[in-house]
């Protein structure tokens, strides 16, 4: 049934396949050249200076005649002293308690009245304050408000040493000039004599007040990444990738871009190295222009970061938006103007409730994670947590447009606010979140709206005042407005939480 069968072989070869060819090749590569050089070394001197001998105190154990009674009576008190110290471990009744440093202040007092004269002579206005890391020097930056056109005429920063002896408040200790008016400006966190600041045309400038004569640090010029519309904002942040805790510069503009910045020391130039845009479609409709395509950018005002998460910040808009932005989004903008090559990230993550009028302020708690406040032209100043969208509160002085508002160092539930015809009310809201528990009224009642407030970082009693007629206040608050009282910062927690009800 089966047999074996033997077929022939048949083979063919390969259409595609060829036999693979081997070369032997070398190249040479050129000559590598070395010198010898000497070099001559610096000649070095040792001298000595004699001070005088440092005398020691010698310390000396007592002799102790019964060295065993005393080892009893340690052990006998041992159990007793180590409850005791525990239980004050454990115990909060020192938690409201504040040491106060200086003497009791019973009145709200003007400690400083500045106004330099060649910035009255100019109409120039106030348009931002800042004090340096040591809370002894107070910068104004001072332009003209309002522009018809582009801007010709140069502005100004005027610098006073308060605890100078002879302080002449009508003459700045130190001028700067800058190309445009001067918009916004910022003291370095570290470095007391190096300010930064912002332009009506959009450059920024950093300077170190302490070198002669070149006191500029870096410049950036007018750039195509840079801003093309007033800086509105500048503020230092930690550059979290350096190990020597070098800072960066942020900048906002009315152009609705976020930048950071470098500084490129060789050239003493500011380079960005990060951007961000911020446009209409990321706002409500109900404040959309119906005009605005999803690219128009929306021209922002005014910035504060969170408390604990230097990522997260607040932006006020001239339309009366107010923004939650991130430094780490990479959300992608609507379009992308054909010009640009560098890539510009939408940082908006959460949209408030609008005002009714343009945002100019906003400062967020220093006492709560989740707390912050604006202002607004509509005469308003509102409370909002990062987490909701609607406000938590909303106040209503009737004075007129709020250009600003500070909260208090030292007091969590305290904030000041700058009215239209110059005064700064002052509220606790552990008193009364309607009425101001202080009205604070300069000297000089022509001194016009106020444009900013800040108090001051190493002493939060001193709060100083910018005004639109080019006028600067310092004011020191009472040790009532200043001491923290109990469960205060409870009470704020209960307010961000909406279970407490005014």
């Amino acid at each position: 049934m089966f047999q074996d069968q033997n077929l022939c072989v048949a083979s063919f070869h390969s259409c595609w396949r060829t036999e693979p060819e081997c070369r032997t090749s070398s190249t040479q590569t050129s000559e590598i050249l070395t010198y010898d050089s000497e070099s001559q070394a610096v000649f070095t001197e040792s001298v000595s200076s004699q001070t005088d001998p440092v005398r020691t105190a010698e310390l000396h154990l007592a002799d102790v005649a019964d060295a065993e009674s005393l080892a009893a009576f340690l052990k006998r008190v041992e159990g007793e002293v180590c409850g005791q110290l525990d239980r004050n471990v454990r115990s909060r009744a020192f938690d409201s308690y504040n040491v106060e440093w200086e003497d009791t202040v019973a009145d709200v007092t003007c400690i400083h009245h500045l106004c330099d004269k060649s910035m009255m002579e100019k109409q120039y206005a106030v348009t931002d304050v800042s004090w340096n890391c040591s809370g002894t020097v107070l910068a104004a930056s001072y332009g003209y408000v309002s522009h018809q056109d582009w801007c010709s005429h140069p502005g100004h920063i005027c610098v006073w040493h308060l605890q100078q002896k002879g302080l002449d408040p009508s003459r700045a200790s130190l001028s700067i000039e800058t190309p445009s008016c001067c918009t916004s400006l910022s003291y370095h966190p570290t470095e007391p004599a190096v300010v930064a600041a912002g332009t009506f045309s959009g450059e920024l400038c950093v300077w170190n007040t302490a070198s002669e004569p070149d006191q500029v640090v870096a410049f950036s010029g007018l750039s195509q990444y840079g801003h093309q519309e007033p800086v509105s904002k500048v503020t230092w942040i930690l550059n979290k990738d350096s190990r020597t805790g070098e800072y960066k510069l942020l900048s906002l503009g009315t152009d609705g871009k976020v930048l950071l910045w470098t500084i490129i020391k060789q050239g003493k130039l500011l380079q960005v190295t990060q951007g961000f845009r911020i446009v209409s479609n990321a706002v409500s409709h109900s404040i959309r222009n119906p005009r605005a395509t999803k690219s128009t950018k929306i021209g922002a005002t005014c910035l504060s970061f969170s408390k604990d998460d230097k990522t997260l910040f607040i932006v006020g808009g001239e339309n009366g938006s107010l923004m939650k932005c991130s430094l780490i989004s990479r959300l992608p903008t609507a379009t992308s103007l054909p010009e640009d090559e560098m890539e510009f990230h939408n940082p908006v993550t959460f949209v408030f409730k609008n005002h009714f009028g343009p945002v100019y302020a906003v400062d967020s708690s220093p006492f709560h994670r989740n707390i912050f406040l604006s202002s607004s032209t509509d005469s308003t100043v509102r409370m909002y947590s990062f987490l909701e969208a609607n406000p938590l509160l909303t106040v209503e002085p009737g004075r007129g447009c709020i250009y600003s508002v500070a909260w208090s160092l030292s007091r969590p539930l305290l904030f000041v606010l700058g009215t239209e015809d110059g005064r700064v009310l002052i509220y606790d809201l552990k008193e009364s979140p309607i009425n101001p528990v202080n009205i604070l009224e300069p000297a000089d009642q022509k001194v016009g709206a106020v444009q900013v407030l800040l108090f001051n970082n190493k002493r939060p009693q001193v709060l100083a005042a910018g005004h639109v007629t080019g006028h600067v206040t310092v004011w020191r608050l009472s040790s009532k407005l200043c001491n923290m009282h109990q469960n205060e910062e409870q009470l704020l927690d209960d307010i961000a939480s909406q279970t407490y009800t005014f």
